[in-house]
């Protein structure tokens, strides 16, 4: 579901780790990374935090892999919460003291808003 990348706390949201625990989908982000299926990357303005990203082609199959199991719109569901969740504290971040660093956060996340929308 994510356009731009994201991050290891976006994925365990938006893949239902609340379901299975956090761990389950960080040993699971950790796998597809080692067998080469997922990029990551030390983002800039990340705070030295990794930032994850799939190639199109394998974004292509993960989303049609949803489809066929019938778990799309689930998942379309729950990154549209991840999204206005980050909104939300976007807005209120902004006006405060970190607004540079919100400012990084949100052009980093914009392909993923904009997905949501």
């Amino acid at each position: 579901m994510f356009d731009g990348g994201f991050t290891l706390a976006a994925a365990e949201q938006v893949a239902g780790a609340d379901q299975v625990g956090p761990e389950a989908a960080a040993v699971a982000l950790a796998r597809l990374v080692d067998a080469s299926m997922v990029v990551a990357d030390e983002a800039p303005g990340n705070g030295g935090r990794l930032r994850y990203r799939l190639l199109e082609t394998m974004r292509d199959h993960g989303r049609a892999s949803l489809g066929a199991r019938g778990r799309a719109a689930d998942v379309a569901r729950r990154h549209g919460v991840w999204a206005a969740g980050f909104a939300e504290a976007a807005e209120w971040a902004l006006r405060g003291p970190e607004e540079a660093a919100w400012v990084r956060r949100i052009d980093t996340e914009l392909p993923n808003l904009r997905g949501a929308w």
